[in-house]
């Protein structure tokens, strides 16, 4: 067959399906005979398409971002695209890093966790052509995005310790400037009695450093703004009489 010929069967699609089953049977046969693997970098030059979306998220240790990664991988795969999975580490300066780096890899789209706050700072590294997706913390200004309910999250856990009678709280929460862990602590402290505030890292060690802090103290209750930070605490706590509520969000294992 020709140069051309071969190509277009190679390349698949609408062109491909011209070209009679048999040459293209040929074709296929002579490519896995030769070991030919077609370079997906070049032609995702030419097409300016790579089947590909990156997922940026903040902490990839965190079990509920390892959880939507999964889903959003089997829902991209069915589609026939493949994911990439980025890591910023709660770090403002390896985010904008990964922000710039990105589109140079001809992404088809982004899924970003994002740790910046607004609009103007995120549009900076991102060309406004990339489809973009916030996950989890919103910005103003942004439509495309897709969030828990924070108030009504907190709401569930406040009624819930009031319903066993938790009047002081000792909160422990992590960094203020990210959105989830700013409302959460602020519904918690209009709801209750907040005897110790401690924030730090969204990591286990916060949680441990901040019961080391407590004891001797009785809080009704201990409530941490997510499942690591309350790790932390769980870890910290061994034997203890009369331990106090140990409330958070997301699942602990």
């Amino acid at each position: 067959t020709s140069i051309s010929t071969a190509s277009r069967v190679l390349a698949g699609g609408a062109m491909a399906r011209r070209i009679s089953a048999a040459t293209r049977q040929r074709v296929h046969e002579a490519a896995v005979k030769l070991g030919y693997r077609p370079n997906l970098l070049a032609r995702s030059l030419r097409t300016r398409k790579s089947n590909t979306v990156a997922l940026l998220v903040s902490d990839i240790a965190n079990p509920f971002f390892g959880k939507i990664a999964s889903l959003i991988e089997h829902s991209l795969h069915r589609h026939g695209y493949s994911l990439v999975l980025c890591n910023s580490a709660e770090d403002q300066e390896r985010e904008i890093e990964y922000l710039r780096l990105l589109p140079q890899k001809v992404i088809d789209g982004l899924i970003l966790a994002p740790l910046m706050k607004t609009k103007k700072t995120l549009q900076e590294p991102i060309p406004e052509s990339l489809p973009l997706t916030l996950l989890d913390r919103p910005i103003a200004g942004v439509s495309s995005s897709v969030i828990t309910d924070p108030d009504q999250l907190s709401n569930l856990l406040c009624e819930t310790l009031g319903r066993v009678l938790v009047r002081k709280v000792a909160l422990i929460h992590g960094p203020s400037h990210i959105s989830t862990h700013k409302r959460r602590a602020e519904i918690v402290e209009q709801s209750f009695q907040i005897i110790h505030k401690f924030e730090g890292p969204a990591q286990p060690e916060t949680g441990r450093q901040a019961f080391i802090k407590l004891l001797g103290e009785a809080p009704d209750a201990i409530v941490c703004t997510n499942q690591l930070i309350a790790q932390g605490v769980l870890d910290a706590i061994l034997e203890i009489e009369n331990p106090p509520i140990i409330a958070c969000f997301d699942e602990v294992p």
